[in-house]
C-alpha cells in the first residue's frame, strides 16, 4: 500500500550472534522460513502519507533537521510503526529475520562485509558534532548480500520482539519470535549517532514501547505467500 520495494529473503539457517562484536550473546544457529522486507526504511513521504490516510498524528518533535522527503520516518514509537506496517499489508520484522537480511548467511560481521565502516558504506557518527539521516536509498555500496540499504547506520530499526538479554540461551531453532513478555522491544542496525561497531549486523539493543528519539526509525516485513 505504501509503494515500498520488498525483497525475498530466502528461508535456510544462518548463523545468529557475534562473540567478536557482542561478547555476551551466544552464537547459535537459527532456522527462518522466506519472507519479504522492505528494501528500504520507512520514509517520511510514506509516513506522512500514512498518517493523513488514517488520521495518525506526526511525532510531536520533528527533527531538528526537519521533514525530509527522502530521509527515514523517525520518533515514531514501536505502536505506531506496527499500525503503518499493519496498515501497509505487512508487520515489523523479528530480531532473527532483521539479523539475517542484514548478513546472509556467510556470517558476516557488517551487511556489505567485514570491512569496517566508512563513509560510502553507511551513516554512523565519524566524530562528535552533529549529524543527521540520510536519505533512504543512500550508500548502495553498503547494501546487504540481499540488496537491501541501510541496514547498518542511519537509523536503529524496531522489531517487533520483546528484548531479553539472556533469550539467545533458549530461544528455537526454527522462526524465533522472541520473549512472551518484556519492558522493552528490540531495536538492530545502529544510527547516524552511533559508534562504528555497534553497525554490526549482530548488534542488539532495545527501546521502550512509548520511546521516541530521532534515530529510531522502521522498515516493514511481511510472510512469504504459501
Amino acid at each position: 500500500a505504501d509503494g515500498a520495494v520488498v525483497v525475498r529473503i530466502p528461508a535456510g539457517e544462518f548463523l545468529m550472534g557475534n562473540r567478536d562484536t557482542e561478547r555476551t550473546p551466544l552464537e547459535h544457529d537459527v532456522y527462518l522460513s522466506d519472507f519479504f522486507m522492505d528494501k528500504t526504511g520507512v520514509s517520511w513521504e510514506q509516513y506522512m502519507t500514512f498518517a493523513a490516510a488514517t488520521g495518525t498524528p506526526l511525532p510531536p518533535h520533528p527533527p531538528y533537521w526537519g521533514f525530509i522527503d527522502d530521509h527515514p520516518a523517525v520518533y515514531v514509537t514501536w505502536a505506531e510503526a506496527g499500525n503503518y506496517c499493519e496498515w501497509a499489508g505487512g508487520r515489523l520484522p523479528s530480531e532473527a529475520e532483521r539479523e539475517k537480511a542484514a548478513r546472509g548467511d556467510d556470517g558476516r560481521k557488517f551487511p556489505w562485509g567485514d570491512r569496517e565502516p566508512e563513509a560510502g558504506l553507511a551513516q554512523f557518527r565519524k566524530s562528535w558534532g552533529y549529524e543527521a539521516t540520510a536519505p533512504v536509498d543512500a550508500n548502495p555500496a553498503g547494501a546487504s548480500p540481499y540488496g537491501l540499504l541501510n541496514m547498518g547506520g542511519n537509523v536503529w530499526e524496531w522489531c517487533a520482539d520483546w528484548y531479553g538479554a539472556d533469550y539467545y540461551e533458549n530461544s528455537p531453532y526454527r522462526n524465533p519470535a522472541g520473549p512472551a513478555t518484556g519492558m522493552a522491544h528490540v531495536v538492530r542496525g545502529g544510527s547516524w549517532d552511533s559508534r562504528p561497531s555497534v553497525l554490526s549486523a549482530s548488534c542488539r539493543s532495545w527501546g521502550h514501547p512509548g520511546y521516541r528519539d530521532g534515530d529510531f526509525g522502521f522498515r516493514c516485513a511481511m510472510n512469504a505467500p504459501e
